[in-house]
């Protein structure tokens, strides 16, 4: 009765393997045709969609400046000014804090 009741496990397991290394080389090629064919579609829509737009605003260098000085505004730039003037207020804050500590220390 034992034999009867591992035979069907073993059975399922053969078949198993089997499949496995049968369709292994199958699924490797089907994935390999599949890149290729999403890289040439890929190509083709750059061509398509992406080429026209970009030539339409001035180019890729346009394009990339464009997005760099749009996350500039939206990080709050770089510039120098706003740089200094933030310096100038934690210095105050510090100034601020040392005097309070002084006037505290010394009552």
């Amino acid at each position: 009765m034992a034999d009867g009741a591992t035979e069907p496990r073993q059975t399922n397991g053969l078949v198993r393997t089997m499949a496995k290394r049968a369709f292994a080389p199958l699924l490797a090629s089907l994935a390999s045709a599949l890149s290729g064919y999403l890289a040439r579609k890929a190509a083709v829509l750059a061509q398509e969609k992406l080429a026209p737009k970009l030539r339409e605003k001035g180019g890729a260098r346009a394009v990339a400046q464009d997005a760099v000085s749009a996350v500039a505004e939206k990080v709050g730039g770089d510039d120098e000014s706003s740089r200094d003037a933030q310096r100038r207020d934690r210095e105050r804050r510090r100034n601020q804090r040392r005097q309070a500590l002084e006037q505290s220390g010394s009552s």
